[in-house]
């Protein structure tokens, strides 16, 4: 359900782009092999490799995203964009505490993914602050000097 929602969305930005971004179609691919996983017979689809699909999509798909707001300076509309990538950066590890995988089932690659998505959330807070502060000092420089 969830990879369908990420396969959603990364259409969506593919359409929106006009082009093929090759994180869009890496992401994309990710998400297409962890379809067939899924439909394959429980022995045969590891946790931990199905998570570890689902978080590279997330990261590729995302991280399209993100350049995309950072190209046009976090437009004043873009907090609601900023949340939702949090929230996709987020799922990943969510679905690891809600079905309590057991770090056994974790191998060291998932564990190294989630962390980057931990990064990747902090970071893309910081540099949306960063440029709504300082289109906030701008504003009020032009204030004062107007």
């Amino acid at each position: 359900v969830l990879g369908d929602l990420a396969q959603d969305h990364i259409q969506q930005r593919g359409e929106a782009a006009g082009e093929d971004d090759h994180f869009l179609i890496r992401a994309s691919a990710a998400l297409e092999k962890l379809k067939l996983l899924c439909g394959e017979e429980k022995e045969c689809s590891n946790p931990s490799n199905l998570l570890e699909l689902y978080t590279q999509a997330i990261l590729d798909m995302t991280y399209f995203e993100e350049n995309k707001l950072v190209d046009e300076d976090f437009p004043e509309d873009s907090s609601q964009k900023v949340k939702e990538l949090i929230s996709f950066l987020s799922e990943p590890e969510i679905l690891v505490k809600e079905n309590n995988m057991h770090p056994k089932h974790c191998n060291l690659l998932v564990d190294e993914l989630l962390e980057c998505l931990s990064w990747r959330r902090g970071a893309l807070l910081y540099i949306y602050c960063q440029f709504s502060d300082q289109k906030k000092r701008v504003a009020l420089e032009k204030i004062q000097f107007a």
